[in-house]
């Protein structure tokens, strides 16, 4: 949260569970790994891991700034912490990201944006100089993106070869073509609640294709399933929740 935000701003936090969803990828790749390990030697292992530790792994470079040069990172903001131009900046009708670092990329932007001037300005002639002027570099580019929507620039930009890309509202997002083509939103009947719409699996696999078969389970509903994997007959299932102390859901007609 200290590099999340804007300098002399407070802490932002992130705008989902991060460490939960972050441990849970560690936690997974982990497991992977002493499988791969099982499979050459034949012994099994302990793996873990911890919310602490995957929001540690994940500072990745601001760490490493610290770790070796002392530099305490300060709060981002909206554009990158060591190169420009690389980050948020207004347009017409919203937001894009602009990547335009880099000595190939930078020409193209100010080209395409119709501002050569910014090219031989002294203040971002080099990466380093457009880093320290980065807010002002900022300002100069979005008063250029006035000129047409986020869609336009969009368009315009990649096709000239620089990245960028609109920064959506949650339900633009998920309601993207891109997103939908991608199946990552899926429908699927729910027992009580109907038809729900569910996000769909990030990984594609092309042999083994994973799917989200199933609506998330009511109170209950699985009682019996679960009873009879773990071993418990079925006499002493109808026992337990005859005497209220596991609950069975029962589908209403």
């Amino acid at each position: 949260m200290s590099i999340t935000g804007f300098e002399g701003g407070e802490p932002t936090r992130v705008g989902i569970p991060i460490a939960d969803l972050l441990t849970g990828l560690f936690g997974a790749y982990g497991v992977l790994a002493a499988m791969q390990a099982r499979e050459r030697t034949g012994r099994g292992q302990r793996v873990e891991t911890s919310l602490l530790e995957s929001m540690v792994g994940a500072l990745a470079f601001q760490a490493t700034r610290y770790l070796n040069g002392g530099d305490v990172p300060p709060p981002a903001g909206n554009h990158h912490p060591i190169n420009a131009p690389y980050g948020v900046f207004r347009t017409k009708d919203g937001y894009v990201t602009i990547g335009g670092t880099g000595d190939k990329r930078w020409p193209l932007l100010c080209k395409t944006i119709g501002a050569p001037e910014l090219l031989e300005d002294e203040r971002f002639t080099t990466n380093g100089g457009r880093y320290a002027n980065r807010l002002e570099l900022a300002n100069l580019i979005s008063a250029k993106l006035q000129a047409k929507s986020s869609a336009d620039w969009e368009e315009i930009l990649n096709d000239a070869g620089v990245p960028c890309g609109p920064i959506l509202g949650v339900d633009e997002a998920l309601d993207h073509p891109q997103v939908r083509h991608r199946e990552m939103v899926v429908e699927i009947e729910h027992p009580t609640a109907g038809l729900l719409h569910l996000l769909g699996l990030p990984v594609k696999l092309s042999a083994t294709p994973g799917a989200v078969r199933e609506a998330p389970p009511v109170l209950g509903q699985h009682s019996v399933e679960i009873l009879d994997e773990i071993g418990i007959g079925a006499d002493e299932a109808r026992r337990l929740t005859e005497a209220g102390i596991v609950g069975v859901w029962e589908r209403s007609a």
